[in-house]
C-alpha cells in the first residue's frame, strides 16, 4: 500500500486520506479520517473543480490512498460511480457525519436529504421547512458549505425564479447534475416548473 504526503497542518496524530475517482466531469474526490479501518469517518467528498470546503476546519497530514480503503468507504465509492453512471441511487446518511456539523446546518442538510431525485426545492422553502422563513440567503450560505455533495444533494436547491443560482462546481455542474436526474430545463437554462417541488 503506498500513501503520498501532499499537506501538512498543524493538529499532531490527525492523519486524513484521500482517494480520486474518474467521473464525466472530472476527478471527484473522498476525503476520510482514521488509522483504525473500523473507526473511519468522511470528512469531505470533493466535487470536481470545487474547492475542498471542509478540509479547512480539520488540519491534519493529507496522505494520497491507493489500495484498498476501509468497506464502508469503497461502498461509497461505488455508490457514486454507480451515480456519475446514470443509476438511481439511495445514498446511505450514516456514510456521512453530518452529527458534527452545527445544529442549523444539520438540519438544513437533513431537509436537503429528503429532497427526492429528479426533483427541485427553491432556497425559500428550504429556510421555511427549518424554521428561518425569509432566510434563503443564509441557507445558501450554509449550502455552500456542504461537505458531502451528492448524498447531500444541495444541486437541488435552486432560486424560485428557476434559476438553478451558485454551486461549488460551477452552475453548469449543477445543471449537469440535475439533468443527470432527469430534471428539465427550458430555452433560458431554468428549471421547468414541473420538476420542482411544491412539497415534500
Amino acid at each position: 500500500m503506498m500513501k503520498k504526503l501532499l499537506h501538512t497542518k498543524s493538529a499532531p496524530g490527525r492523519t486524513l486520506f484521500r482517494r480520486r475517482m474518474a467521473t464525466f466531469m472530472g476527478p471527484l474526490e473522498v476525503v476520510w479520517a482514521g488509522e483504525d479501518r473500523a473507526a473511519w469517518s468522511v470528512v469531505a467528498i470533493t466535487l470536481p473543480g470545487a474547492p475542498p470546503v471542509a478540509l479547512s476546519a480539520v488540519p491534519g497530514k493529507l496522505l494520497d490512498f491507493t489500495g484498498d480503503p476501509p468497506g464502508p468507504v469503497q461502498k461509497l465509492e461505488e455508490d457514486l460511480r454507480r451515480y456519475f453512471e446514470g443509476e438511481r441511487v439511495d445514498f446511505a446518511l450514516d456514510r456521512v457525519p453530518i452529527s458534527r456539523c452545527r445544529p442549523f446546518q444539520r438540519r438544513e442538510l437533513m431537509e436537503t436529504f429528503r429532497i427526492p431525485r429528479g426533483t427541485t426545492l427553491a432556497y425559500g422553502k428550504l429556510a421555511e421547512r427549518v424554521g428561518v422563513p425569509g432566510a434563503a440567503r443564509a441557507v445558501g450560505t450554509a449550502l455552500a458549505r456542504n461537505p458531502f455533495p451528492l448524498v447531500i444533494p444541495c444541486h437541488r436547491v435552486i432560486r424560485s425564479s428557476g434559476d438553478v443560482g451558485r454551486f461549488g462546481g460551477g452552475s453548469d455542474m449543477k445543471r449537469a447534475l440535475l439533468r443527470l436526474e432527469g430534471v428539465s430545463f427550458d430555452a433560458k437554462g431554468r428549471v421547468r416548473p414541473i420538476t420542482r417541488s411544491a412539497g415534500l
